[in-house]
């Protein structure tokens, strides 16, 4: 729930219900997860990522990325504010921009 339960200060009364490829490993190795603090959703973040990168060819900062988010030590990932200034976001701005749809390029600055 991406911090949900955190941000209202619940404590979580029913059986974990998820896919466990997805779970912090600190929540695998407890029974019972009384707070989910935010790290468990960095972790996520990070499995999230390695997804959506998986078979492609990425960037050593994507790797650094992902590896830091996937820390098996929750005191390691990075917090949301400190992987949004991770050097994997610090790009160049873009100068040419394409339509997916029509497949015509032109200066990023035409919209």
């Amino acid at each position: 729930d991406f911090d949900g339960v955190q941000m209202h200060n619940v404590t979580m009364t029913q059986p974990l219900q998820t896919t466990k490829q997805y779970m912090a490993p600190e929540l695998l190795r407890d029974e019972v997860a009384d707070k989910v603090e935010s790290a468990v959703d960095m972790f996520s973040v990070g499995v999230v990522l390695a997804k959506l990168f998986e078979n492609t060819e990425i960037s050593e900062a994507i790797k650094s990325l992902i590896s830091s988010l996937r820390s098996e030590d929750p005191a390691k990932r990075p917090t949301a504010l400190e992987a949004l200034h991770h050097e994997a976001f610090q790009v160049e701005p873009v100068k040419e921009a394409s339509c997916a749809i029509c497949l015509d390029i032109y200066p990023a600055d035409e919209g």
